[in-house]
């Protein structure tokens, strides 16, 4: 090998089937072989001198010595497309769901202590719902998209505008803008969130942890509670939504505290009915 191709092969890994026999299989293995000996002359221990001899990269006087060894590595694009091999590059960001799920459920608890007649409606559960049961999961939802979970950005999405559209709805009126919302507008605006609810809870059936199914199943009974009672205005009916709102805020606290002391500690610390994903 010369000098002038050990300098190419620093800064671009060709891949190449010489042998041009064989099935795709073994072109595959044979392309990979030659990326790990590649790889291992760049990031390793070994390193080609202008003789064509291996030398020990420690005893090459080179400007690489002076600094760290190479993280990255480039390769032909062409030669991956035509050999269809798939690099996978692994996640190292952080996991939102806990963020949203605390945005959800902190938020939801707030509000259904009032439901539930504990203290009347504040500026406290309106900055709640705007910024941590608002924001706080328009932002893990973001981040769940940024990861490829669909059901996730879904979720967080779409309950964080669920809290900001509630709180404006509040808001508005008191600012001079719009009527505020009657008792019939309020409880089809709960019954069809409780809709879109009942077809998230579908979703988590087929492999979520039991523990977010819980979630989703107490988010559905309040949202459609909270319209039963808008419907008919019967204060027992506000009270047990406001309990079951209760409930439905501290599981999906559980939840979230399950995720980040699971993570942290590495194992089980709150049981969170982990199931493994059926065979294909």
């Amino acid at each position: 090998m010369s000098a002038s191709h050990n300098d190419q092969h620093k800064t671009d890994i060709e891949l190449q089937d010489r042998r041009g026999i064989g099935s795709d299989d073994s072109k595959r293995t044979r392309a990979i072989s030659d990326i790990n000996h590649e790889m291992k002359k760049l990031n390793g221990k070994d390193e080609y001198g202008a003789d064509g001899k291996y030398n020990s990269r420690d005893s090459l006087d080179t400007p690489l010595n002076s600094g760290p060894r190479p993280a990255f590595y480039f390769m032909d694009t062409e030669s991956l497309k035509q050999l269809k091999l798939i690099v996978d590059s692994q996640d190292k960001t952080a996991n939102p769901a806990a963020l949203g799920l605390l945005g959800f459920g902190l938020t939801t608890f707030l509000l259904n202590m009032h439901n539930a007649g504990v203290y009347p409606l504040n500026t406290m559960i309106l900055a709640m719902g705007l910024f941590y049961g608002g924001l706080a999961q328009l932002i893990a939802g973001i981040f769940e998209w940024k990861k490829g979970q669909m059901f996730g950005m879904i979720a967080f999405m779409s309950y964080g505008l669920f809290w900001i559209s509630l709180c404006t709805l509040l808001i508005l009126p008191d600012l001079g803008i719009g009527k505020a919302t009657n008792p019939t507008a309020m409880a089809w605006y709960l019954f069809i969130w409780g809709c879109f609810s009942t077809c998230m809870f579908v979703g988590t059936l087929k492999s979520k942890p039991w523990a977010l199914v819980f979630v989703f199943f107490t988010v559905v009974l309040l949202f459609f509670l909270l319209a039963s009672y808008n419907w008919t205005l019967k204060p027992d009916v506000l009270k047990a939504a406001g309990i079951e709102g209760v409930i439905c805020g501290l599981s999906a606290i559980y939840t979230a505290f399950g995720e980040i002391l699971n993570e942290t500690y590495g194992r089980t610390i709150i049981p969170l009915g982990i199931r493994t994903p059926p065979k294909k």
